[in-house]
């Protein structure tokens, strides 16, 4: 059965490969080095979604940021990462790969998106982003 740590994993690399725009992505909430960036952070677990171990279901944030260095554009390529379709869309990514390359027993969505826009800073660079929310149920 994937673990926490399995799906964070996969579900960075699902996302980097299933956009066509450069995207970084980091399985853990660490310093950012590079824009734009995807970072995967656990929020929750339920583990009595079925009897005898039947199947957990984990939720993760996604916090996606773009630079702010032209707000035009910055805005731009977010909307194209939390679009529900597209090249650069995250959400397509996931369906495309619902599994996150861990096998039938993974069925991975993303489920809403929030917190989009605002003028944030962090660790020098000025950027803007949203957070997706994705369910990951995860089948004995």
């Amino acid at each position: 059965m994937a673990n926490i740590y399995d799906i964070r994993q996969a579900l960075a690399e699902t996302i980097s490969a299933g956009t066509e725009s450069p995207l970084y992505t980091y399985a853990t909430i660490e310093e950012v080095q590079n824009l734009p960036a995807a970072l995967i952070e656990p929020s929750s677990g339920d583990f009595e979604v079925a009897m005898v171990r039947g199947s957990d279901i984990f939720e993760f944030n996604v916090f996606v940021l773009v630079s702010r260095a032209d707000p035009k554009s910055a805005q731009a390529l977010l909307d194209g990462f939390v679009s529900g379709d597209g090249p650069d869309s995250i959400r397509r990514a996931v369906y495309d790969r619902d599994d996150l390359g861990l096998g039938d027993a993974v069925d991975a969505t993303v489920s809403s998106m929030r917190g989009y826009g605002g003028s944030l800073e962090g660790y020098g660079v000025a950027h803007v982003g949203a957070v997706l929310q994705v369910r990951v149920l995860v089948s004995r």
